[in-house]
């Protein structure tokens, strides 16, 4: 008997097995290329679930900066109106730096998140976020006045006029090491990466290499759109109030004066009630002579808003005025708080002087005659050195010791701006128009720094002081402003 199977058949079971080994090594493949598939999957999934999560914290952290702004008057210094934000936390102690600035390396670091009540926000690695802050908006030292024209100084991807920018760090990438060294917890350069991580205002949302920064911005357009729906909301509340006191009616308006430039006036109280007519202003520390005060000025009383005009200059003390508008008292008594806009040149000196040996940098210094805040000056106006033609505005009047205000602090100044010996003065916005002007235009060929120079641009407001009216400037050349 053969026992031998046939070759059809030898060939059949071949097959068989052949394709029981084909189908195990597709089973073993589809199940190896779903595992990578599936890993892969896992992955991106969990990393769109950190980025996610981070983006969740920053806008949440977002918010609350924005509202710290706007309540900044309610909830931390009520002699500031809104817009001010928190110094970064660079100690890692949760609060806000007492002061900061790019030049000293403190406008980025953690956020303060004890100042705003934070503590549970974090990036999906469980870190603290970062926070870098524009100079302008910091509120130690503060740029005063801060307003709707005021400009970020922070750059990202391009895009200037950023307020501050907020920064999910993510895990530790490339060299970064955060856990061996006692300032790992401070030094953001252990945390971010590329244009993030070089100290300077420019920040970047990409970047080449192991780059994991998340972040998000706050613009100033953003900033103010908020803080100016607080500002409408109080001054409607104030309206009304106004309104309901005074039988229906609303206040007169008032023309808006540019914060850029000096308007000269005189600002006091009476010392005494001088009763004798015509009505007399007394007072003790002026000098309404030397101010270069004179016939024709007008004198508001601010207590009472009474109005009249200089009749005659008597002493440095003391000055005679016309009848009295608007009161039945034809008097100033002690303590009357008043204004006077004077026409003579003599008032000038009150905006002019050299700077005193403790002048450098972005300091003016002078300490002979009054100080700078009996003279008021303040934060915002332009200061010009005569003696080299640099002019600045002024971001802050720095009180000494003994509380005089002799010392001004200027705005990203050059080198050395002032020097012990530079002749100053405050811009005024004072002149007389001059052969050319007609309409809307106005010509000053007089000036010893042209408009130009003087920082004048479309949007200013210009007010002809001789028949009252105000204009706003369309555009300005050296020696003409059309509006």
């Amino acid at each position: 008997m053969n026992s031998r199977l046939p070759t059809s058949c030898l060939h059949s079971i071949h097959r068989q097995q052949s394709g029981a080994v084909l189908l195990a090594f597709l089973l073993v493949l589809i199940t190896g290329a779903s595992f990578i598939l599936i890993s892969k999957l896992n992955k991106a999934t969990q990393a769109s679930t950190r980025t996610a999560q981070s983006q969740v914290a920053l806008k949440q952290a977002k918010e609350l900066l924005i509202g710290y702004a706007v309540t900044y008057p309610d909830n931390v210094n009520s002699a500031f109106g809104p817009g001010y934000l928190p110094c970064p936390d660079i100690n890692n102690n949760g609060l806000a730096g007492s002061s900061c600035s790019f030049n000293g390396s403190t406008t980025i670091g953690r956020i303060p998140r004890e100042t705003l009540e934070m503590n549970n926000i974090k990036d999906a690695s469980g870190e603290v976020l970062w926070y870098a802050l524009s100079d302008n908006f910091r509120n130690n030292p503060k740029l005063e006045p801060l307003n709707s024209e005021t400009p970020g100084t922070l750059t990202v991807d391009g895009r200037d006029d950023i307020v501050a920018v907020l920064f999910a760090a993510g895990p530790a990438t490339g060299s970064q090491d955060r856990e061996n060294d006692v300032n790992d917890k401070t030094d953001f350069v252990r945390y971010l990466e590329g244009e993030n991580a070089d100290g300077d205002q420019i920040f970047s949302s990409t970047g080449t290499g192991e780059f994991n920064d998340q972040l998000v911005t706050i613009s100033r357009t953003e900033l103010m759109q908020a803080v100016e729906r607080r500002v409408l909301a109080e001054a409607d509340n104030i309206l009304t109030a106004y309104r309901a006191a005074a039988g229906g009616f609303y206040p007169w308006l008032s023309p808006f004066a540019d914060p850029k430039v000096m308007t000269p006036v005189i600002t006091g109280s009476a010392s005494s009630t001088l009763t004798s007519p015509p009505p007399i202003l007394s007072d003790s520390s002026a000098q309404f002579v030397s101010w270069g005060v004179r016939v024709g000025d007008v004198v508001l009383n601010r207590t009472n808003n009474a109005l009249g005009q200089v009749v005659s200059v008597d002493s440095e003390t003391q000055l005679t005025t016309g009848s009295l508008s608007g009161v039945s008292s034809n008097e100033f008594q002690s303590g009357d708080d008043y204004l006077i806009r004077p026409s003579g040149n003599g008032f000038v000196a009150r905006y002019t002087g050299v700077a005193s040996g403790a002048s450098g940098g972005d300091i003016l210094v002078d300490t002979t005659g009054e100080d700078f805040d009996d003279r008021r000056i303040r934060g915002g106006m332009i200061v010009e050195n005569t003696t080299t033609n640099f002019s600045g505005v002024i971001e802050q009047l720095d009180p000494d010791e003994d509380g005089s205000d002799d010392k001004l602090r200027f705005e990203n100044p050059a080198a050395n701006a002032f020097v012990a010996g530079d002749d100053y003065r405050a811009r005024l916005n004072l002149g007389v128009a001059t052969f050319g002007s007609a309409n809307l235009t106005l010509q000053d060929s007089t000036l010893t720094r042209n408009f130009v120079a003087r920082g004048i641009v479309p949007g200013d407001v210009v007010e002809n002081l001789t028949d009252g009216s105000v204009g706003r400037v369309d555009s300005v050349t050296s020696n003409s402003i059309v509006v």
